[in-house]
């Protein structure tokens, strides 16, 4: 087989070829005309092998097959089309291209080319003039960029030069059109040998894009390209400060939103690929956001997913709201919703993400959103450890970021979580007392459909499931708009939101405040803290509504956030619900005829108790200073056992015998010779006990009616 380069497919026989998936030609028993002019005639057979070593036959085209791809890597195949004569080396590249023979049909007869996208046109515009005046040419027929020697890549160029504010972390952000003409956008590390080219190689083959020479010589045609703007390189997405220009806003994906005139930015390792969000700002707001009227829940995870970039402008570093309750109680719903206004619904992902990601995750998420589904009701160490670093705004996990190598950061997030038992509830089953940091920042709500009564408003749907579905599939449709729309306004009105976030905060704090009388968010401290992170969702509500960002009426999100407010499960969130000491104390007055007192039974008595099973309806026994519920009566009693149990040992009503992994007491045999297993309940704490939360529920509860 005769090899030779192909200048007008794009190849030069001359050309460096390295291992990085350049292709080259062998030509089947080539004609004479072939092996003396270069070019392939209509009619002939080309068979591309990879360039680590000929296999024993590769795939066949002919010639004049339709042109549809460039020539690929690793054996693909490329069609080479008849495009009319193909210049002989040294002819001019201008030379007009043959007349059509007598009565043969002109190209007005031909079909016409489909016309190039809106964004294939811009990237070639922008590319030819980057290469204008540079030895290097766009052919936009061939789809390739050529030299004097032959092909060099397929389009790509060169967008930004970028470093750290202290001049290290050198990168490039490089855009190119792969070889269906859908449009990426990578960046790479300005560094030299074989993981530099190895790890730009991978890069270009998994996205479908080819370059015939060796590596450094696409370095020099990219670095020789004009126009190309110097710009900062940032590690993380969120709020960038340049040191002599405006402020700026990264999202994860790399997309920055930037005052006119603002140094660009370039987010290392952000990857723009792939199709943009489905619908639309408009089709979002008629289909997605009208549903959510009349649900707080609802509205309130829409208010709480624009919050995440005010956090900076507030002073306030962490803000996590959890939401519990059980099987089909909208946890998820609620989860999605919030993705929906930034980003795809769909790749909600789960607790366990953070066991060794949440470093990755918070620096996708500074200043946003921060969404995990499913705490679990047992978490391992590792889970527990990743939700203490969240309330500590610390990042903790395996994955180690350029610029954050020990983990350092703190990090600026809004978390939304979901899990069957609240937070603290989950801790304290693993004996593990929730820390002040999480007492202060995370505020525990109930679930969309666990809110007696508030969320009804199903919008023509039977039920809450079929509602359920309805929103999810119009999420499927419209999805990654408001937030994108939202940090527009606020970058262009950053002057003016940042003055008057301060009072707008300060307003809402004192009303929020006024519906947690007697201490049940904890200390003036914790009050305050939990209390300024629902303003901060009032507040961010409202300003989208303001920007005509929502279709809500005003006032909106503010009353959404006061109803949740008093909804609020109280400091440490392990209460399972409202009057969890009210409960049992309702409990135990009601069966207080079921409860033996041991003081006053005879040994006789306490032995015959002992020796057989109790009788049904007995729930428990009594001395001076305990009560020892059975344990079946009162799970009979409490679907939310986990939770209240949490809850009473948080009060200390609840007093463990001392098992390493039961909460339950064993009676000695001094009281009862069988020394059945009990919740001991410590009686003159229970009833010492002030229960305000049971009031409070019921007002909150007739405020929603009314």
């Amino acid at each position: 087989m005769a090899k030779f380069g192909l200048a007008e497919l794009g190849l030069s026989g001359s050309d460096t070829r390295s291992n990085s998936g350049a292709a080259q030609m062998d030509v089947d028993a080539a004609p004479a005309n072939q092996a003396e002019t270069g070019f392939v005639a209509p009619g002939d057979h080309v068979a591309v092998q990879p360039s680590n070593g000929p296999t024993d036959a590769g795939d066949l085209l002919d010639a004049d097959d339709v042109v549809s791809d460039l020539p690929g890597k690793g054996g693909e195949t490329i069609a080479c089309g008849d495009t009319g004569p193909a210049p002989r080396p040294g002819a001019s590249e201008a030379a007009e291209p043959a007349a059509p023979a007598p009565g043969a049909e002109g190209p007005a007869d031909a079909p016409a080319a489909p016309e190039p996208r809106s964004h294939v046109r811009d990237f070639h515009a922008q590319l030819h003039r980057a290469l204008a005046g540079t030895g290097f040419r766009f052919d936009e027929v061939m789809g390739c960029i050529f030299n004097g020697d032959g092909a060099i890549s397929g389009p790509i160029r060169l967008v930004n030069r970028a470093s750290r504010i202290n001049k290290t972390g050198q990168c490039w952000e490089l855009e190119f059109l792969d070889l269906d003409d859908d449009l990426h956008r990578v960046t790479m590390a300005r560094a030299t040998g074989r993981t530099a080219q190895g790890s730009l190689d991978a890069t270009f083959r998994d996205r479908n894009f080819n370059y015939f020479v060796a590596y450094d010589h696409l370095m020099d045609m990219l670095n020789s390209m004009k126009e190309v703007p110097r710009g900062w390189r940032v590690d993380h997405a969120g709020w960038f400060i340049d040191p002599k220009g405006p402020a700026s806003f990264v999202r994860p994906t790399g997309a920055v939103h930037q005052p006119p005139g603002a140094t660009p930015l370039v987010l290392y390792g952000a990857d723009r690929s792939g199709p943009p969000p489905p619908g639309s700002l408009q089709g979002w707001q008629d289909e997605v956001a009208t549903l959510a009227l009349g649900n707080p829940g609802l509205v309130f995870a829409i208010a709480a997913a624009l919050a995440g970039p005010l956090l900076r402008l507030a002073g306030i570093e962490t803000c996590g709201f959890n939401i519990s309750g059980g099987s089909g109680s909208g946890k998820s719903l609620f989860l999605r919703l919030a993705l929906s206004c930034g980003s795809d619904p769909a790749r909600l992902p789960p607790w366990s993400a953070a066991q060794t990601g949440l470093q990755h995750l918070s620096a996708r998420a500074q200043d946003g959103l921060i969404a995990l589904d499913g705490f679990p009701r047992d978490p391992d160490s590792r889970l527990i450890r990743a939700l203490l670093a969240i309330a500590d705004d610390a990042g903790f996990g395996r994955t180690v970021l350029p610029g954050d190598p020990d983990g350092a950061t703190r990090w600026r997030r809004l978390l939304l979580s979901s899990s069957e038992l609240p937070l603290a509830a989950a801790l304290l089953r693993k004996r593990r007392p929730p820390p002040a940091a999480l007492l202060s920042r995370f505020i525990e709500l109930p679930a969309p459909w666990q809110q007696d009564g508030v969320n009804t408003a199903f919008h023509g749907a039977g039920d809450s499931l079929s509602f359920a579905r309805r929103l999810e599939a119009t999420m499927r449709r419209q999805h990654g708009h408001v937030l994108p729309a939202f940090l527009d306004r606020l970058v262009a009105d950053l002057a003016a939101v940042e003055a008057d976030l301060p009072r707008q905060i300060a307003d809402h704090v004192d009303e929020i405040k006024q519906l947690w009388p007697g201490g049940r968010m904890g200390d003036a401290r914790q009050t305050h803290a939990a209390a300024e992170r629902l303003a901060l969702v009032a507040c961010a509500g409202e300003l989208a509504i303001g920007w005509h960002l929502l279709p809500w009426p005003a006032g909106t999100a503010k009353a959404a956030v006061l109803r949740m407010a008093g909804l609020a499960l109280p400091t440490g969130g392990s209460g399972g619900g409202p009057g969890s000491i009210g409960r049992l104390r309702d409990f135990v007055g009601r069966h207080e005829r079921e409860i033996i007192d041991l003081d006053r039974a005879t040994a006789i008595t306490r032995r015959s108790e002992g020796d057989r099973d109790p009788p049904p309806e007995q729930i428990g026994w009594q001395d001076q200073r305990y009560l020892y519920l059975r344990p079946d009566a009162v799970r009979a009693a409490f679907t939310d056992l986990d939770a209240l149990l949490a809850a009473w040992q948080e009060e200390d009503l609840l007093v463990p015998g001392g098992e390493k992994r039961s909460l339950q007491y064993k009676l000695p045999a001094t009281k009862l010779a069988h020394r059945p297993r009990a919740y001991r309940i410590d009686r003159q704490k229970l009833a010492q006990s002030e229960d305000d939360e049971t009031d409070l529920w019921l007002d909150g509860a007739d405020d929603e009616a009314g």
